[in-house]
């Protein structure tokens, strides 16, 4: 599914026009995420986690990638702190919501 970039221009911040910026769209708001499995298990998880959890931690993935029959999960995020957060203390709750048997955070920083 290809992701809709709404791109912003740069100009006011002093650089050539044809420079653009795309501003950070978080998980709940993508439309990539709205329908599907994906978005049935960010509901499960929006009730397992505390509301800042969820806002700090599950809303800034960059990008997640969902196989639910082999029970498979991916999940980017841009700190490592996060992937740190997401693979101890959010772990059981994240395989809960998505059903998944093999869980894999990754950092992109």
């Amino acid at each position: 599914m290809a992701i809709e970039l709404e791109r912003h221009s740069t100009a006011e911040k002093g650089y050539s026009d044809s420079l653009y910026e795309v501003r950070f769209v978080p998980v709940s708001a993508r439309a990539e995420y709205q329908e599907g499995p994906i978005a049935q298990a960010l509901e499960r998880l929006r009730e397992l986690l505390s509301e800042k959890e969820f806002a700090e931690y599950i809303d800034q993935l960059l990008r997640i990638n969902y196989d639910p029959d082999a029970g498979r999960l991916l999940l980017i995020t841009k700190k490592e702190i996060h992937r740190t957060m997401i693979e101890g203390r959010l772990r059981k709750a994240v395989c809960e919501a998505f059903q998944a048997r093999h869980l894999r955070v990754v950092s992109q920083a």
